[in-house]
């Protein structure tokens, strides 16, 4: 594997851009018929990304954008061994604000977009993803969200994940992978300073 990165910030106008590209040989994969396999020809996979981060009073913006690419020499072969979106857009609004003298509430809500792509299949036999290329996923909208209260180096809340589950239909990432259309999940997070 060759690895190259880039990152460049500025930071007079809050934006961050990164560059990284990667070149593999002998990639071993779940081929679509779920059995181990290794691709000998050299894969090409690039990356970039452009992260805008703004303020205006108690709210955060964050915005991200990916646009990435694989690909290999192979004339003949007739899909992506590493299928990835070519384009994702990602925006988090968080709202934050004093309750108590040293204690924060903190509200963050996740929007994230991309186009089409194929994802890997899941195997629950020997629970495995492998290679598909016959369904087709993107351009729906993924939620999530979460409230925290945090105080120093302590903070606990409720993260909401596949919000948009309670909207759409058969909206997930992979195919035959059974997950809860909505989640609740407790967060604590404490740093110790020793």
């Amino acid at each position: 594997t060759i690895f190259f990165k880039s990152k460049n910030s500025f930071p007079k106008i809050n934006l961050d851009f990164d560059v990284n590209y990667k070149r593999i040989t002998n990639f071993l994969y779940y081929n679509n018929i779920a059995e181990p396999s290794q691709f000998y020809y050299p894969i090409h996979y690039f990356h970039v990304l452009l992260q805008k981060k703004w303020t205006y009073r108690n709210f955060n913006f964050n915005q991200k954008v990916h646009f990435q690419k694989s690909y290999n020499n192979m004339n003949n072969y007739n899909y992506d061994i590493i299928s990835v979106p070519f384009l994702i857009f990602n925006q988090s609004v968080i709202y934050n604000f004093n309750v108590f003298k040293n204690a924060s509430l903190k509200t963050i809500l996740n929007f994230k977009i991309h186009t089409n792509y194929y994802p890997n299949n899941y195997m629950p036999l020997n629970s495995s993803f492998y290679h598909q290329n016959s369904f087709n996923l993107g351009g729906r909208p993924y939620l999530s969200g979460g409230v925290f209260l945090e105080k120093d180096y302590f903070s606990f809340g409720v993260l909401f994940e596949n919000i948009e589950s309670s909207i759409l239909e058969n909206n997930y990432y992979i195919q035959d992978y059974i997950s809860n259309p909505v989640a609740f999940r407790l967060y604590i997070k404490w740093k110790f300073l020793d």
